[in-house]
Order: structure tokens, then C-alpha cells, then sequence
């Protein structure tokens, strides 16, 4: 394929997933159909067809999953974070490798975020204040589905960014596209630029719809304030562990990359 063949390519897969991004997001808490596309077995993986899947709440927990989540200590605690590889229900992830850079990047696996949305809001909020990154996020989720929580949003987000969750960065970019009384494209570019810097190349997909969707000006400042936020994270495990991209990271972006130089 020619560079301007692999550009128009990679323009048309980051469309199509756009679309269906927006589609699953703005669903929110109503039924979830779409979401199956998380629990199906994945299929190749085309390096630049980017899972993006979407920040709202999952579906209740089937009828066999209830009895989960209603068991004892040690199942609970299995539950309440990490991202276990599960080739019949493997989530975003494209293999075991993807699986566990998640885990370490803080994102939580299907049964975990179904889990996560399951219990009250206090157990919910008691599991972010110890510093559950994958709670404090949903956590977040949650705050966003009422107006007035903006400066309580953005601190739990920065500290779960800060203790090395890009999964913090991804709801961050999510709540602020997709959450009415939180929809702020500006915000939601510079959270999505934050995600493909620390490692996740998923972000330069949703960054290209952002932008898509404002000014080039909002542009500019998206790009100012994302800087300005990186820097803020100095010292941070986010920025100690961004050198450790995910599976499929570089080969992206050389494949962009490559196709510019090829004349796309």
C-alpha cells in the first residue's frame, strides 16, 4: 500500500471507531448493547483499528455474576482492581502482553469496571480514597453524572494520573466529551493528548476526532494547556513509567509515520 494509501486508511479507521466511540459514550446509562463489543473474543488486530471503548457505565451484572459480587472478602478484592487477560472476554486489550501493560497503567478489566459499577457510591468513594486508581476513576465517572463537581473531578483525576494511571488521563478525555454538564472539547483534546504521551497510542486516535471537532485556536490552547499539565506531573509515576509504551505503540506510529514520509 502506498503512504497516501496507509494515510487514508488510518484517516478511515480512526473515523469508523470515532463513531462508534461517540455512539457507546452517549448511550451512558441507558441499555448497553454496544458494549458487547467489549466481551467478544478479539479477532486479528489491525494495528491502526485502535480499540477506543468508551467511559460509560457498563451493563448490571448478569444473574451468574451477581453471585460474584456478592461473595466473600477474597473474591471481592479480586474484583475491585487489575486487568486479568481472558481470551473469551478480553476487553480493550489485543493479547496477554496488552492485558497487563493495562494492569499496570491502572485501567481495570470488564468484570472489574462491571464490578466497580455495582456497589454504592460510598464503597465506591471508600475504595478511591486508598488509592485504588482504577476506582478513582470510575469514581470520577460517577461525580460527572451530576453538575457541580468539576474541581473534585479534575483533583481525583490528577492524582490517579500521578500515581501512574493512564486510565485516569482516558476518563478524563471521556468525561469531558461525552457528560453533558462536563462536555468541554478543549479539555477533553488535552486529556487525550495526555493519554498518547504517557504510552497509550489509543489517545492519538481520540485526539484526531477531538480535533476534529473545534477550532484550530482551541487547538492551539488544547496544545498549550496539555504541556502546561505535563509538566505538572513532574516527579510523578506517570511520567517515570511513560517510556514503557503499550504493545502496538511504536509499530502505530511508525506506520504513520512512514506513510507521511512516503508522500501521504
Amino acid at each position: 500500500m502506498t503512504g497516501i494509501g496507509k494515510w487514508i486508511f488510518l484517516v478511515a479507521s480512526v473515523v469508523a471507531i470515532g463513531a462508534g466511540t461517540v455512539f457507546l459514550i452517549n448511550r451512558d446509562d441507558t441499555a448497553l448493547e454496544g458494549r458487547d463489543k467489549q466481551d467478544a473474543p478479539s479477532k486479528d488486530v489491525n494495528l491502526l483499528s485502535v480499540d477506543v471503548d468508551d467511559a460509560s457505565p457498563s451493563r448490571p451484572p448478569t444473574a451468574a455474576r451477581s453471585g460474584m459480587l456478592s461473595g466473600g472478602g477474597a473474591v471481592r478484592g479480586k474484583l475491585e482492581h487489575g486487568y486479568a487477560w481472558n481470551p473469551s472476554r478480553p476487553g480493550d486489550a489485543a493479547s496477554e502482553e496488552d492485558a497487563a501493560w493495562f494492569n499496570s497503567r491502572g485501567y481495570p478489566g470488564p468484570e472489574v469496571y462491571e464490578y466497580l459499577h455495582s456497589i454504592p457510591q460510598v464503597e465506591l468513594k471508600r475504595l478511591a480514597d486508598s488509592g485504588n486508581v482504577s476506582a478513582m476513576a470510575v469514581y470520577a465517572q460517577t461525580l460527572a453524572k451530576q453538575p457541580g463537581n468539576r474541581s473534585q473531578i479534575l483533583d481525583i483525576l490528577h492524582q490517579g494520573a500521578a500515581a501512574g494511571s493512564v486510565y485516569s488521563l482516558k476518563m478524563g478525555g471521556d468525561i469531558f466529551s461525552a457528560y453533558p454538564a462536563y462536555r468541554d472539547p478543549v479539555m477533553s483534546l488535552v486529556y487525550y493528548q495526555l493519554q498518547a504521551r504517557a504510552g497509550d497510542h489509543a489517545g492519538y486516535v481520540q485526539s484526531y476526532i477531538a480535533q476534529q471537532q473545534i477550532k484550530p485556536e482551541q487547538v492551539l490552547l488544547a496544545n498549550v494547556m496539555t504541556e502546561q499539565m505535563w509538566r505538572s506531573f513532574a516527579g510523578t509515576q506517570l511520567l517515570a513509567r511513560s517510556a514503557h509504551v503499550r504493545p502496538g505503540y511504536e509499530k502505530f506510529v511508525e506506520t504513520a509515520v512512514s506513510s507521511n514520509n512516503n508522500g501521504g
